[in-house]
């Protein structure tokens, strides 16, 4: 005796919903990733498991003179973290685009204020080209991973 075959009953639904549970499961995983992977890293300010944390540096002062074909400026930059916290004993480190920065690298004071002297040659107030002064802070000695620009002077053309 033949087996009997079966109808064949017809189901246009059934692919929507067997690709819509796919995407359904998609969009689980991808949730679920996004959560352990802000567990691991996610924060208000950058840190890491090994303590690392870095600080945010704003310019608080600059001075700056012109001396024949030098500039020579005095800068007084804030430290704080995400929370707007003054933070005491940052390391701070300076960058500048041109010239010499004196100190490169200072631990933030009372307040979170680190100081310091910046020199360039050229004549302040043009609309030529531009120098920079970046800073990075963070609770580590030997790292630094985000410098932020704190102040550009424009110059005259040579």
């Amino acid at each position: 005796m033949k087996a009997q075959e079966q109808s064949r009953v017809c189901r246009p639904y059934h692919g929507a919903v067997s690709h819509g549970t796919k995407l359904v499961r998609a969009e689980i995983a991808l949730a679920i990733m996004s959560v352990l992977g802000c567990l691991g890293g996610c924060s208000d300010s950058p840190s890491s498991v090994d303590g690392y944390e870095e600080y945010f540096v704003d310019g608080s002062s600059l001075s700056a003179d012109q001396v024949n074909g030098a500039v020579h400026a005095h800068f007084e930059v804030e430290v704080s973290d995400s929370t707007g916290t003054l933070i005491e004993g940052a390391v701070v480190r300076f960058w500048v685009s041109s010239g010499t920065v004196t100190p490169e690298t200072i631990t933030s004071g009372l307040a979170g204020l680190a100081t310091g002297e910046w020199t360039f040659e050229g004549i302040m107030g043009g609309p030529g080209p531009s120098v920079r002064l970046s800073s990075c802070a963070s609770n580590f000695t030997t790292r630094c991973e985000m410098y932020s620009t704190i102040w550009v002077i424009s110059l005259r053309e040579p």
